[in-house]
C-alpha cells in the first residue's frame, strides 16, 4: 500500500487517483498519507481519493462527491455535513444515500 501511494506522487503529477488509501496501514502510516495528501493539496494537487473510512476523509478533504452504484449523489463539502442535526457522518451519508434510492 506504501509503495503504491509513494509511486502515485512521483514525477509530481497535477491529479493524483487514490483508492482507500488508509487501507492496512498502521497508524503512523496513516498519519504520513494524511500529511502528504494535505500538503500536495497545498500545493494545488487535485487528489480524487475513493474511501469508506469517513473519518479519515474529514479531516483531509474540502469537497465530498458521493457516488452510489455508479451514479453522483451529491456534491458537498465538509462544513456543509456538520450543519445535520445527526453529528455522524456515517448516518448522514447513508441517509442520503437512501434518500436517493427511494427516488
Amino acid at each position: 500500500q506504501k509503495l503504491g501511494i509513494a509511486i502515485a506522487f512521483l514525477n509530481q503529477p497535477q491529479l493524483i487517483i487514490l483508492d482507500e488509501p488508509m487501507n492496512g496501514l498502521d497508524p503512523k502510516a496513516v498519519r504520513d498519507v494524511r500529511e502528504l495528501i494535505v500538503k500536495k493539496a497545498q500545493e494545488g494537487v487535485t487528489l480524487l481519493i475513493s474511501s469508506h473510512i469517513l473519518s479519515e476523509l474529514v479531516k483531509i478533504t474540502n469537497s465530498i462527491l458521493i457516488i452510489n452504484k455508479g451514479k453522483l449523489v451529491t456534491k458537498t463539502t465538509v462544513k456543509e455535513l456538520n450543519q445535520y442535526e445527526d453529528n455522524d457522518l456515517e448516518n448522514i451519508l447513508l441517509n442520503i444515500i437512501d434518500k436517493e434510492d427511494q427516488s
